[in-house]
């Protein structure tokens, strides 16, 4: 867990040490509790301000899995009091949230054996012959189907849609098998069969979220709205710079002539690996935008980039009409092409970026 003190008003001196002392008191009370949910990166932001009774107030907020914002107030005759009630109550709205979470999760598995059940009966009533044939036909695109599964299951749990423990990738891949295999009709090719497994996969993923989503809780209208936590990353923007931004004291004459003791063809190399490191670092940037994508846009560009399908199989998989496909396809386009120039990314590297292989490659 880290700490940010974003300001401490009407300190004047001894600021850092004051920070010191709320991270320790924090981690002693909510390290454990966050390590328990695979929380320990979150952020917990402090702000400490002088109260009317000549007291101080610790206003904290932190960000939990299941897209939870905890904001409270502490309340101490100084700022190492105020923080202490403040983490007191922290830790107890996040032990009440996690308890929330888990009684979630049993009830999303018993509902999902309840379904694996129902699956495997069907299953079980199939001819043997389709049977084995499903199992066979199956049994090779496993190994695929489970690295989509990660990566989807991968982009949803980076924008907080899906906690981290559930589903699993093998609990996305058992259920889809058994789905697609209860189905099974005898004849069909390796590609109808991989767009099955794919139909199943994103149904079962679609099911965990609108269960996740159930359990949102409701807001009253007249009630305060939290803190958005992208304001609150824009408002921190020149203290991140000044943080990270250190200029050379001094700038010699010696630091802007060539020297000519260099070895050109040394530096050509030396440009070339730069080049080499420049496009691998803008792919991963590349990648990494597509979690800002709607789910249905960044399905699409995948399904046509990694899995080189048409636009009318990724209609089939998606269970949409081929134009509205077509139509997630262009605008995912337009958006990555629009963040990628922003960033500054070489049109060449945007258009290599965003060009799909053919389906027949």
């Amino acid at each position: 867990m880290k700490i940010r003190l974003q300001k401490a008003d009407g300190l004047l001196r001894n600021t850092a040490e004051i920070a010191r002392r709320i991270e320790a008191i924090a981690a002693g009370e909510l390290d454990r509790l966050l390590g328990e949910r695979a929380a320990a990166s979150s952020v917990l932001h402090v702000a400490l301000a002088r109260s009317r009774n000549d007291g101080w107030i610790a206003s904290m907020q932190m960000h939990l899995p299941g897209r939870k914002i905890v904001a409270l107030h502490g309340q101490g005759a100084d700022p190492e009091a105020a923080a202490r009630d403040g983490v007191h109550k922290i830790a107890r709205e996040i032990k009440r949230h996690f308890a929330k979470l888990h009684a979630q999760d049993q009830f999303k598995r018993k509902a999902r054996r309840e379904r694996l059940r129902a699956l495997k009966a069907a299953v079980g009533a199939l001819p043997e012959a389709e049977r084995r044939e499903a199992e066979g036909t199956l049994g090779a695109l496993t190994d695929r189907l489970r690295k989509l599964v990660e990566r989807e299951l991968a982009y949803l749990r980076a924008v907080g849609d899906l906690p981290a423990e559930y589903p699993t990738v093998d609990d996305v891949v058992d259920e889809a098998l058994v789905a697609t295999t209860a189905a099974w009709k005898a004849g069909g090719s390796r590609e109808q069969a991989w767009q099955a497994l794919l139909r199943n996969a994103f149904r079962v993923i679609d099911e965990e979220l609108a269960a996740s989503r159930q359990f949102g809780e409701a807001v009253p209208l007249d009630a305060p709205v939290p803190a958005d936590a992208l304001d609150q990353a824009e408002s921190m923007v020149e203290e991140t710079m000044y943080e990270y931004y250190q200029p050379d004291d001094t700038v010699t004459l010696a630091d802007v002539l060539t020297d000519e003791s260099v070895d050109v063809a040394a530096t050509a190399e030396s440009a070339l690996e730069r080049s080499r490191t420049e496009r691998v670092s803008s792919r991963a940037f590349a990648w990494h935008l597509l979690r800002d994508l709607p789910t249905a846009w960044r399905r699409t560009f995948l399904l046509a980039k990694a899995e080189r399908m048409s636009a009318a199989e990724i209609a089939a998989v998606l269970e949409v009409e081929e134009r509205i496909a077509a139509g997630w396809m262009a605008q995912a386009r337009a958006f990555l092409a629009a963040r990628l120039r922003d960033a500054g990314v070489g049109a060449e590297q945007v258009e290599s970026f965003l060009a799909v292989p053919d389906s027949g490659e």
